[in-house]
Parts: C-alpha cells; structure tokens; sequence
C-alpha cells in the first residue's frame, strides 16, 4: 500500500503522479452550508416547475 507522501514521488514512464498539493478552507463562515442548501432547494424548485417542453433557456441569475 503506498500512502500520500509516496504517491507524490511514484512516477510512471518517468513522469511523476503528483507532488503538488492544492487545498481550500475550511470556510470561515458558519452559513455557508445553509446558503447552499438553500441555493440548491431554489434551483431545485425552479426545475421541478419547469415543464419538460420548454425549450427556452432558464434565468438562473434572478434574486433569491
């Protein structure tokens, strides 16, 4: 078994797998997962109003 720290020096075909790391957060403000739920409840409501035949292009960027 190879851990993370191994992973990153392993190459193949002389071409490394890894080596860099790229990490965000965690957030900073408690409401963030609220703010998503809710967008994702919004959005979610939008398309199950929607009916299957329009053909016009949805307005994702009204107000919430």
């Amino acid at each position: 078994m190879i851990g993370a720290g191994r992973l990153a020096e392993l190459s193949v075909v002389n071409r490394p797998l890894g080596g860099r790391v790229a990490r965000y957060g965690p957030a900073k403000n408690a409401n963030l997962a609220f703010l998503l739920v809710g967008r994702g409840r919004y959005h979610a409501g939008l398309l199950s109003r929607r009916s299957h035949a329009r053909r016009d292009v949805i307005d994702l960027t009204g107000d919430l």
